[in-house]
């Protein structure tokens, strides 16, 4: 499956080649962090990936060894990279383990007491302390329903998809369509799509249907789609 879906790492990185000065100097290039170990993370790169594109920009997937968020922040901070896909719940556990020790403790408080309405406000707490942890230059969306970054340390936390991005990268547009497709997505849809892009020769087919079928995007993204496949940039 990894074999299949690191594809859509080599594939990505060829259209930069192709930008001419006049197209760099419009808009900067997306920069997208991914381990290409992980299925997941490769799935959701090629989702805010394809996005991107769609407004015209140069994208590449950047394939690193990046074991946990805390790498990916710092690869963030650096410059490698201005696009990373972090989770929630592991960003908050390794950024301010004293806040994600609180939340944990009232996560427990709530499910011993059976206060269902208090465990619901577990997931925004937490993306609003994982947001507390970005630096002012770096700025996410919305948090996605999904989950994902099973392997990461997390406790009891959700650790739910929040991409993160250079804040000067997108306009507002852009970052609404980031916001439609991240919103639409459940755990079951990643998990869906990561099998799918596994069986095509071609893995950011999958991804592309799944933003026609969830988003209503599908017609402007296919001719995206099209125009890269064809060389142009």
């Amino acid at each position: 499956m990894r074999k299949t879906l690191a594809t859509i790492a080599a594939l990505s990185l060829l259209p930069l080649s192709a930008c001419t000065s006049s197209d760099a100097d419009a808009k900067p290039t997306v920069k997208i962090a991914v381990d290409p170990s992980d299925d997941e993370q490769m799935v959701l790169a090629e989702i805010y990936r394809q996005i991107a594109q769609f407004d015209g920009r140069q994208v590449g997937i950047i394939p690193m060894s990046l074991p946990d968020d805390s790498a990916k922040l710092s690869v963030l901070q650096s410059g490698e990279a201005n696009f990373a896909v972090l989770c929630a719940g592991s960003l908050v556990t390794q950024e301010n383990p004293g806040e994600a020790a609180e939340l944990n403790r009232v996560a427990a408080d709530a499910a011993g007491a059976g206060e269902s309405h208090n465990a619901e406000d577990i997931p925004l707490a937490t993306y609003d302390a994982a947001v507390a942890t970005l630096p002012a230059n770096l700025s996410t969306i919305d948090p996605s329903p999904a989950e994902s970054c099973e392997s990461q340390e997390h406790g009891d936390l959700p650790n739910n998809v929040i991409p993160v991005f250079d804040a000067s990268l997108f306009d507002r547009g852009v970052r609404r369509a980031m916001n439609k497709a991240t919103r639409a997505m459940t755990t079951e849809d990643l998990k869906d799509i990561v099998e799918e892009a596994a069986k095509d020769p071609d893995p950011s087919r999958a991804v592309n249907e799944w933003i026609q079928e969830k988003t209503g995007m599908g017609i402007a993204l296919e001719r995206a789609v099209e125009d890269d496949e064809s060389g142009g940039a």
